[in-house]
């Protein structure tokens, strides 16, 4: 696994530059609705959440792809790619509402939430998107 990324440490390095800018967004959308819009119930905080990943996901998609993975564009086509990346994303995401609410169960507070769900999610999105969307 370690082969993995090192053999790719370009597209890593990107890919988490990347990352660090959409979880910046991520958190500041997250305490937006939470603390601006006060959707501060633990089902508000659930749909803040819903909404601010769903906003990272169209940017990430958008950014990754002429960033990341410029090549990808003359290897297949945008429908393509974005439904790939659709399914990718909508694991991710799923796996990323139920961790949010597991951890939320504990008392953890909602931004390292968060963060513990962003990076989790994106060892797996990286190998997914080079694999399976970008390739």
């Amino acid at each position: 696994m370690f082969n993995f990324f090192l053999s790719r440490k370009k597209k890593l390095l990107k890919f988490i530059l990347i990352g660090i800018t959409l979880t910046i967004v991520n958190l500041l959308l997250i305490y937006f609705f939470v603390e601006i819009l006060k959707l501060n119930t633990v089902f508000l905080k659930n749909v803040s959440n819903v909404l601010s990943i769903e906003i990272g996901i169209i940017l990430s998609f958008v950014l990754n792809r002429h960033f990341t993975w410029p090549e990808s564009k003359n290897n297949d086509t945008f429908s393509n790619q974005i439904i790939r990346f659709h399914y990718v994303v909508g694991f991710s995401a799923i796996f990323r509402v139920v961790l949010f609410a597991i951890i939320q169960f504990f008392g953890i507070n909602y931004l390292i939430n968060t963060l513990i769900c962003i990076m989790l999610s994106s060892i797996f999105n990286f190998i997914f998107y080079d694999k399976r969307v970008f390739q």
